[in-house]
């Protein structure tokens, strides 16, 4: 897949990305993530590679963007029968990387996984006040604003996609 003047491969996480995932996630704090979140990113992992059950009740995909084997976004998603919903879950790109069409095209590829694999359902992601209008601007639109909800300054954007 190529973006702008970057050629990457989007693949399912395994193991060995998982430094690669955590140094993509660090790079956005404190902007986009809390010092808090470290701890809730690893269980993620932790989840993803067998090792915690947190989601019991639901299939989870997660994927890496690489540009030339390194790890520079990751991103995916949860969808949970009972309730026909899925949400994106730690969708994020390194900060060296922002605002060069990477995030755009994990996003793509996530919402393109979620009409394949669940076409009937809800889609839905939390933001930040910091990201809120990158979702806005690929179709999601703001449902429930919740101040201070991540910490103090850091407002929780609740949006749901509408399907074009």
């Amino acid at each position: 897949m190529t973006t702008a003047s970057y050629d990457i491969s989007i693949l399912p996480y395994v193991p060995a990305y998982r430094k690669g995932c955590v140094d993509a996630f660090a790079s956005n704090i404190p902007k986009y993530f809390t010092t808090d979140e470290v701890r809730q990113f690893d269980d993620w992992l932790d989840y993803l590679e067998g090792s915690k059950e947190l989601y019991p009740d639901e299939e989870n995909r997660y994927y890496v963007a690489l540009l030339q084997n390194e790890v520079i976004a990751c991103g995916g998603f949860g969808y949970n029968p009972a309730t026909n919903q899925a949400t994106l879950a730690w969708g994020l790109v390194h900060n060296s990387y922002h605002r060069k069409g990477i995030g755009s095209a994990l996003l793509y590829h996530r919402l393109n996984k979620v009409a394949e694999l669940y076409p009937t359902a809800v889609l839905w992601l939390d933001t930040t006040q910091h990201s809120y209008p990158f979702f806005e601007r690929h179709g999601f639109v703001i449902e429930k604003i919740t101040k201070d909800s991540y910490a103090p300054g850091m407002d929780r954007y609740d949006m749901k996609w509408q399907k074009k």
